[in-house]
């Protein structure tokens, strides 16, 4: 990865999260992808049908994750909701 950029933005219905990964070659970002692909399934068997609510929001983010690869660029976005925001502070407190 030869440049990162990410926006976080917060607003009443949720937060999101946009990154953007900039390689020195498409086929590096292609294996990037690839990379985040293969987290993300493992991701879902982790959390994906989890019971208790903190691993059941963490496994609707992984899920939710959307990933795409052009040219030099991998990009995540990521939209979590306010109410899931809730759980996770709930947590914390």
């Amino acid at each position: 990865i030869q440049y990162l950029s990410g926006l976080f933005d917060v607003a009443v219905s949720g937060t999101s999260l946009q990154m953007l990964a900039r390689t020195a070659k498409p086929e590096q970002a292609a294996a990037l992808k690839d990379l985040l692909d293969a987290l993300q399934m493992i991701g879902k068997g982790v959390f994906g049908n989890s019971k208790v609510a903190d691993k059941a929001v963490y496994g609707r983010m992984v899920k939710n994750a959307k990933l795409d690869a052009r040219g030099n660029d991998v990009t995540l976005e990521l939209l979590v909701p306010q109410a899931d925001i809730d759980v996770l502070v709930a947590k914390i407190k």
